[in-house]
């Protein structure tokens, strides 16, 4: 869990709106680390590639859900 994610946005803590060092930019790209099933870009965190089961993002809050990872699958139910 990490807290205080409104100070992303602030200059004084090195963040800003759409800059790099912006906690968000490392979100997403987790968020796109995490659906590498379905695209064939360079992973920007390989080690983490099959910890993280979910990231919830709330208010200043994110969640990242610690667990395997498995590749989805696809199956039909009658």
């Amino acid at each position: 869990m990490v807290e205080d994610l409104h100070t992303s946005f602030w200059r004084g803590y090195g963040g800003g709106y759409g800059r790099s060092s912006n906690f968000f930019g490392f979100s997403t790209d987790m968020i796109n680390d995490m659906h590498h099933w379905w695209h064939s870009n360079r992973l920007k965190y390989p080690s983490l590639k099959n910890m993280c089961s979910g990231i919830h993002i709330h208010d200043s809050i994110a969640v990242f859900e610690r667990g395997l990872a498995f590749e989805p699958t696809h199956s039909l139910v009658p």
